[in-house]
């Protein structure tokens, strides 16, 4: 019996061990700090590339003849989707190239908040100061409105680190500070045909104008003196006569011939008007554009011309 009493204790024993055992094994599985989920990624992005843009109340842009007019202001503009742009090489007018990370939204979501209608459109486009410049749908759709520059917020002030658009792989003279207002203007021609030349500054007539539109002007044909005794046989339409189209009640006194590159020249307006002969002239083999001032030095003669820019 005695035997029997030690065996059913030694038993007892271990099943109550068992049982607080299994107890333990519960409570400690049941009691476990949870571990935290991670963040959604979802507008995670966004989010940080917002980081350091405070309000600006005064700035606000239009955008007009789309589907419906609207005007956004700073808040409405921080609140779209941001994207980057890294390394984006700007090259000013005496070709000085600056390479910046920028922050912005981009311009096409911007217009497309008005509806693009369906057709071909200019893009006249304002800044604060008055200065017009008109893009093409193409540079539209690469280009940013520029919120943040290496890391920094950008103002609506216009001389210094302005909101900007930001055009990779155009010459700085694109790249407008504090636009304040979008136009669209339904565009002649064909839908694919590019704007070869712009006419901006001080106008209230900023155009893009294609090769179709510069060939419907009369053509004027000259030969003119060039460098190391040679001459020079151009044909194109009259310059004056293209001002006369689109600044004729410009108060503009300077003339800035801007090249695809970059590469410029200002002419004063009065030398301009004075020469009968100033033509636009039209490479016939490959296309690109050059003013030809016979009054003028040679070096005034913008080879690639892109921009006739009003000052």
């Amino acid at each position: 019996m005695r035997y029997n009493a030690s065996i059913l204790l030694i038993l007892t024993v271990v099943l109550v061990a068992a049982a607080l055992s299994g107890c333990t094994t519960s409570t400690n599985t049941n009691t476990a700090t949870p571990t935290t989920a991670a963040p959604s990624a979802a507008g995670g992005d966004n989010s940080g590339l917002k980081a350091g843009l405070t309000d600006v109340p005064n700035y606000k842009l239009q955008v007009v003849g789309g589907n419906t007019n609207v005007t956004l202001a700073y808040a409405d503009i921080k609140a779209m989707g941001l994207v980057e742009k890294d390394g984006v090489v700007m090259i000013n007018s005496v070709g000085t190239e600056t390479t910046s990370d920028y922050v912005g939204v981009p311009m096409m979501d911007i217009i497309n908040k008005a509806g693009l209608p369906a057709g071909d459109y200019n893009f006249k486009i304002s800044a604060s100061d008055g200065y017009m410049k008109v893009y093409t749908k193409a540079q539209l759709e690469k280009s940013i409105l520029g919120l943040k520059e290496n890391g920094t917020a950008l103002t609506d002030n216009i001389n210094k680190n302005s909101i900007r658009i930001v055009v990779p792989d155009e010459p700085g003279e694109m790249w407008m500070k504090v636009p304040v207002k979008i136009e669209l203007t339904q565009a002649a021609g064909s839908s694919t045909e590019p704007f070869v030349l712009n006419i901006t500054g001080v106008t209230a007539n900023a155009i893009g104008l294609k090769m179709s539109k510069l060939q419907s002007y009369p053509v004027k044909s000259l030969t003119v003196p060039f460098k190391n005794n040679t001459t020079l046989s151009v044909s194109g339409p009259s310059l004056n006569k293209i001002l006369d189209d689109y600044a004729a009640n410009t108060t503009a006194t300077k003339v800035r011939f801007i090249a695809s590159d970059g590469y410029n020249k200002t002419v004063n307006m009065t030398d301009i008007r004075a020469d009968n002969d100033a033509i636009i002239a039209i490479d016939q083999q490959n296309g690109t554009l050059r003013d030809i001032l016979p009054s003028q030095q040679f070096s005034t003669w913008v080879n690639k011309l892109a921009t006739i820019e009003l000052s």
